[in-house]
């Protein structure tokens, strides 16, 4: 019965066991590698937008490349990227440009810039921390510079859009002339034709939130309802998830617990959230699924070290590229440990119905192939 569920979800999974770089079905069947094992490492996949390309960095004792992977086709290019690995990339709108993310070969900062596969990388910018999304409907980068600016690139002049802070990690885009940031005290969406700013939420002290795949919803994290005026200070921890709706500024309050990620499903229908136990569980965290009110929840789990280390403390990055959802809205994949089982788990939208390990695995990543509707959460 549960086989028969992950055998009817559409798309692929890309699982990182490791170092060793896995394509597979939902249900775990039809897995091969592609890449990594022996003396070769592979790391950071993204799926294009179409679902139809696997892009990834890999390494050896020689070099360090590029990858990429038509799906369909078994075709496979490798660039060669230089001398420091991609911490991160993502894929521009029509799947024919990376940017990415490493440390400069050349100072102590960040380095963001556009790869083609098959040509030299090119260098856009430089700094520490360093965030940045590309645009929907074109090749233009939203970047943030941590405790100095944000600023947009494209082909055209460099726009600065004027000093900002550490309050956020991750800009991004509304749509094409409309990008969001949280700037003094406030969710803040900037129309880039005039300059204008409108102010969505307050929200005083630092924040992490996530556009809706329709862009008429903000998911973000702010403190409880009664302390929403008070200034935080960097102990103090974020409380409560709330949605708020773009066009009217209407918020709703998902959950007022310990939050450490997020992500909306690709159709826009779901938010998923982990929530971390406390007491004697601490270590251990629950991912939970909500469509105007609950609709499932894991079993306690402990998230794999590789997610641990490298996606959660950046999930408002990588939920611009990266999904762990089934295009349809209807599963979840996750990586790490229910209690003694290890490995790659699926979680159906269905209460009754328990995850499913599907095989070995310390990231998962689901390309988004289906046919999807875009939809909205009833806030």
């Amino acid at each position: 019965m549960q086989n028969d569920l992950l055998a009817a979800l559409p798309g692929q999974l890309a699982i990182l066991d490791q170092s060793v770089l896995i394509v597979s079905n939902p249900n775990g069947s039809n897995a091969r590698i592609v890449d990594g094992g022996g003396f070769t490492a592979a790391l950071q996949p993204v799926w294009s937008h179409d679902g139809q390309k696997l892009a990834w960095s890999s390494y050896n004792e020689d070099e360090i490349l590029i990858n990429e992977l038509g799906i369909a086709t078994d075709a496979k290019s490798e660039t060669p990227f230089g001398s420091t690995l991609p911490l991160y990339l993502q894929w521009n709108s029509s799947d024919d440009l990376l940017a990415y993310l490493r440390p400069s070969p050349f100072s102590n900062e960040l380095e963001v810039g556009t790869i083609v596969p098959g040509e030299s990388p090119k260098a856009v910018g430089e700094a520490a921390p360093f965030y940045f999304s590309f645009a929907p409907d074109d090749d233009s980068i939203l970047g943030h510079i941590n405790s100095e600016q944000w600023v947009t690139w494209s082909d055209g002049p460099n726009v600065d859009l004027g000093p900002t802070d550490g309050s956020f990690s991750a800009p991004a885009w509304l749509d094409q002339n409309h990008v969001v940031a949280h700037l003094d005290g406030a969710l803040t969406v900037v129309d880039l034709r005039d300059g204008s700013k409108v102010v969505v939420a307050d929200v005083a002290g630092p924040t992490e939130f996530v556009v809706s795949p329709s862009g008429d919803l903000i998911a973000f994290l702010a403190g409880p309802p009664d302390l929403l005026s008070v200034q935080f200070d960097d102990t103090q921890s974020l409380s409560t998830l709330r949605i708020v709706e773009v066009d009217t500024g209407h918020e709703l309050l998902v959950t007022d617990s310990q939050v450490g990620a997020f992500e909306w499903s690709p159709d826009g229908s779901k938010l998923a959230w982990l929530e971390y136990a406390e007491g004697p569980a601490v270590g251990l965290a629950r991912w939970h699924y909500w469509a105007g009110a609950e609709v499932a929840v894991s079993p306690a789990y402990r998230p794999s070290d590789l997610m641990a280390e490298q996606y959660l403390p950046f999930f408002a990055q990588y939920a611009q590229s990266h999904s762990a959802w089934a295009a349809n809205g209807e599963a979840f994949a996750f990586a790490g440990a229910i209690g003694t089982d290890d490995g790659v788990w699926v979680q159906v939208m269905d209460p009754t119905v328990a995850p499913v390990l599907i095989g070995f695995g310390s990231m998962v990543i689901w390309s988004p192939d289906g046919e999807v509707t875009p939809g909205r959460s009833p806030a």
